[in-house]
């Protein structure tokens, strides 16, 4: 007797043993199932297309700038229409194309880390089934941290943004804004010595 109950102990056992790894199984199969899906392959892509748009509305928001502090260095340096204004736009041209190129890079890189952010946590929730997780736990899991990865690694990169892209023509502006407050003091410095504004 002793022995049959002894067997019967070993086989619920064995049972129970099947039916844990079935679960698991199961609960594995579900997350992996979620991740490899077209529609996560479609957020992807739709991701993709954020934060490239994300990026283009800043390369042209700094352009517009640039092009308008441009217009202006140069009419104030009196070197409209001439070689310098050609030079000058067309390093501006250059540093937007370069700008926008480095923005892809910027985009390519940011899905990158939204696809290892989700595989981060395709293996915390496969370690969470293996722990004991029933797959439905998991599954709530996995809906609630795929949107927090995606929209972290939006942030990130909106965040960060793509930097000043102009730098070579904002050094112009820059250099033409220091002219002017020179020659404002060279005025100031005749107004107080002379008592009358400096004509030229």
């Amino acid at each position: 007797m002793g022995a049959g109950s002894s067997d019967r102990a070993a086989r619920r056992a064995e049972q129970a043993e099947a039916e844990r790894q079935e679960q698991m199984r199961i609960g594995e199969a579900r997350v992996n199932a979620a991740y490899d899906t077209p529609a996560r392959q479609q957020q992807y892509a739709d991701f993709l297309k954020a934060i490239r748009e994300g990026f283009m509305l800043d390369a042209n928001r700094q352009k517009a700038v640039a092009d308008r502090r441009l217009k202006f260095a140069l009419a104030r340096a009196g070197q409209t229409r001439g070689s310098v204004e050609t030079d000058q736009k067309r390093t501006l041209g250059e540093e937007f194309t370069k700008g926008i190129i480095g923005s892809e890079n910027r985009a390519q890189g940011a899905l990158a880390d939204l696809k290892a952010d989700d595989e981060n946590t395709r293996q915390a929730l496969i370690s969470m089934i293996r722990s004991g997780a029933d797959a439905t736990t998991a599954a709530s899991r996995m809906m609630s941290l795929g949107a927090a990865n995606a929209e972290g690694a939006r942030s990130r990169a909106l965040t960060d943004g793509l930097g000043d892209i102009f730098a070579g023509t904002t050094d112009v502006y820059l250099r033409s804004e220091d002219a002017a407050a020179r020659r404002r003091g060279a005025r100031d410095a005749q107004v107080s010595l002379y008592g009358k504004p400096f004509t030229g």
